[in-house]
């Protein structure tokens, strides 16, 4: 007699088995798909899953906040979710500070007397968020800056 026999236990098939995978596969996708939209709701930093995300990806996203690079994720990774959204926070950070350094430039010595000392402060606020964003996306994570996160919700192209 076999073992099988002894237990008492059933004979499951291999067609049987791929069935429950597949299904068990389907409800961890909804799960995770739940999760996400919740932690959206909640403004709760999204890590990413490291399988998922390639180290590329990760470098992307992090030299999304130098400068004009905010462009290279944006235009190389169209469809990762991960570039996109710190491609679109790095374009915000840029055209703001821009505008920013230019307002300040036009009327900075006319209200703040010296110029060059707020202007220091104002580069080194930059410098100081672009490095945190860089610290997060090297960690996979969507974290949204401070003062920046929630326009990438409203840019939907």
């Amino acid at each position: 007699m076999s073992n099988q026999n002894k237990t008492g236990s059933k004979h499951v098939s291999l067609q049987d088995l791929q069935n429950t995978v597949a299904i068990k596969k389907k409800e961890a996708a909804d799960i995770a798909t739940q999760s996400a939209a919740l932690a959206k709701e909640n403004n709760v930093p999204i890590k990413v899953d490291p399988d998922e995300l390639s180290q590329g990806d990760k470098f992307l996203a992090a030299i999304g906040y130098f400068s004009f690079l905010c462009i290279l994720p944006l235009v190389l990774r169209p469809n990762s979710d991960f570039c996109q959204f710190h491609g679109k926070q790095g374009l915000i950070m840029l055209v703001f500070f821009m505008i920013f350094g230019f307002v300040l430039q036009l009327f900075g010595s006319l209200v703040f007397g010296s110029y060059m000392l707020i202007h220091n402060l104002v580069v080194l606020v930059h410098v100081a968020l672009a490095v945190w964003a860089v610290y997060y996306a090297f960690k996979g994570v969507k974290k949204q800056l401070p003062l920046f996160g929630g326009f990438v919700k409203q840019l939907d192209w």
